[in-house]
Formats: C-alpha cells, sequence, structure tokens
C-alpha cells in the first residue's frame, strides 16, 4: 500500500492542508464518491467519473451535481500542489447536519498490483453476499472493513460476491469478466456497480468483435470457464489464476488482446489531457 504522495486537499475550490483527511473531519452523513486514477501526472477517465458520481447522487435522490467547469481545474491543481505523479484522488460528496452538500477532494492512499500479477494472474475468493443498490457508488466504511478483512484472511487480490442464486456479480472494487469458448461473460449492468474500466471493457470487446453477454455465472459454471479477468480503477485489466480452487488460463489470447488495447487507450486519453491542459495554458 503506497501512502498519498501530498496533504493538500481541496473543500469545494478551497485547498488545505493539515493532517486530518476529510473523511475523519466530515465522519456522518450519506458519502457519495469516486476514485479517479493520475497517470504520468494525467487524470483518466475524468468525464466518465463525473458523470457516474452524478448519476449516483440521483439515484441516491440528492438534487446536487457537479459539472466539469468545477471539479477539473481543482483535480488538476490538487495534481500540482501535491506532485502527483501516479496516484489515486478520491471525490466526495457529503451531506452535512444541515443537509448541505459537500464535495471534497483528497490524494488516498493505493495500491496496484505488480509486473508479476499481470503476467501470471492474483488468486481470488469467494464471498457470499451482494451489495444494496450497486449501481451507487456510496461509501460504508463497516463494508469496506468487512471486505478488506476477508481478503487478508484469504491471502487473496480480490473478493468475488455472490448472490442469494449463486450467481457471481462483481468484485468487492472492481468488475469480474469470464472467458469461455471464445465468449466473454459479466454480469448485467443493473446488478453491478457499472465500472469506468468495466464500460471501456465492453466497448473493446464490441470494437474487436467478441461474443460478449452480460450473464451473470454461477459459482456451478465455473469448471466451464477458461480464463477470468477483474477490472478497475486501480487494477486496470487484471488476469486472475484461481478462483477459491479453481485454476484458469492467465495467457488467454481474448484477454491479453483485450489487456494490450485498454492499456492503448489509457495512453490515448493521457496525450489527450495534456493536449488539452497546454491549450488552456
Amino acid at each position: 500500500m503506497a501512502d498519498c504522495t501530498g496533504r493538500y486537499y481541496s473543500l469545494g475550490n478551497s485547498y488545505y492542508n493539515i493532517p486530518l483527511p476529510p473523511d475523519v473531519q466530515f465522519s456522518s452523513g450519506t458519502r457519495i464518491y469516486e476514485v479517479l486514477r493520475v497517470i504520468n501526472g494525467s487524470g483518466i477517465f475524468l468525464e466518465d467519473h463525473l458523470n457516474r458520481l452524478n448519476v449516483s447522487l440521483r439515484l441516491a435522490g440528492i438534487s446536487f451535481r457537479l459539472g466539469s467547469h468545477e471539479v477539473f481545474p481543482v483535480i488538476h491543481e490538487l495534481v500540482r500542489r501535491n506532485g502527483l505523479e501516479n496516484g489515486n484522488i478520491r471525490l466526495m460528496v457529503q451531506m452535512a447536519e444541515n443537509n448541505t452538500p459537500i464535495w471534497v477532494m483528497c490524494c488516498i492512499p493505493f495500491s496496484y498490483p505488480q509486473e508479476s500479477d499481470y503476467e501470471f494472474g492474483v488468486s481470488v475468493a469467494i464471498f457470499r453476499t451482494a451489495r444494496q443498490n450497486p449501481n451507487i457508488k456510496q461509501y460504508y466504511p463497516l463494508y469496506q472493513k468487512q471486505m478488506a478483512d476477508f481478503i487478508t484472511a484469504k491471502k487473496s487480490f480480490e473478493a468475488l460476491l455472490v448472490d442469494d442464486q449463486d450467481r457471481i456479480t462483481e468484485g468487492s472494487k472492481s468488475n469480474v469478466f469470464f472467458i469461455g469458448d471464445q465468449t466473454l461473460f459479466t454480469a448485467p449492468g443493473v446488478s453491478v456497480l457499472k465500472g469506468i474500466t468495466r464500460e471501456k471493457v465492453i466497448s473493446i470487446c464490441r470494437e474487436l468483435k467478441y461474443k460478449l453477454i452480460e450473464n451473470a455465472i454461477s459459482t456451478a459454471d465455473l469448471s466451464k470457464m477458461d480464463s477470468v479477468f477483474i477490472t478497475g480503477t486501480s487494477p486496470k485489466v487484471l488476469p486472475v489464476c484461481r478462483v477459491d480452487d479453481h485454476m484458469f488460463n492467465v495467457d488467454h489470447p481474448v484477454m491479453r488482446n483485450i489487456m494490450e488495447t485498454y492499456d492503448r487507450l489509457i495512453e490515448s486519453e493521457i496525450s489527450r489531457t495534456h493536449t488539452t491542459l497546454q491549450r488552456n495554458q
């Protein structure tokens, strides 16, 4: 786990440099959030994250919206003030005691896979639970601690959630894809948090003419799958070598092609962001 690279954070469009992180200062009330990844000094897929944040706010019944003209300059300034070359920034909207929305951004600790994880894959474990309101990215400290404790106890990289119908829906902080007979499977968007990386991978599958079915597979069907990978802001597209006692191919050509295409997409996004920043300076 890497620590954040700076202590500056923003409250609205004002900046502060004190030790206490925003989630300690404002520890009660509904909290809707996004985690943004910074690579080579550039925020990645910012428009997508902001759109999803606003969808979460709407689904949570909060009549408050943030615009790119408010958020993006603050992100760029936080990157500059903190000297953040690579890391994560959390954007959170919190409801204060008077039911007034407050938006806060700060650098947060991050943990990325090792190069060997992308080569050899990671192990994940089954956890039988289903998130309430999966389309809302809401901060639940007790749930997140429960997941972290389970992952640590299992010595796994991630936990895959299984609902009461024995269907694998998503990871605790990722989405999951399965490949069987050259077909990709992932749970439908209505039953999971529609991750930004998930949406990019679905678009890549369409572009590459891969067959993809949005249908959650059951644990009984794990043995029929050839390959598994998870997607997320921090792990990007990451092969899975083992789900509990089931082993999988980490060199599947379809998965490897998706990984390479996604990495090229990130490179294009970094280039586009740098060009936009230079134009606006």
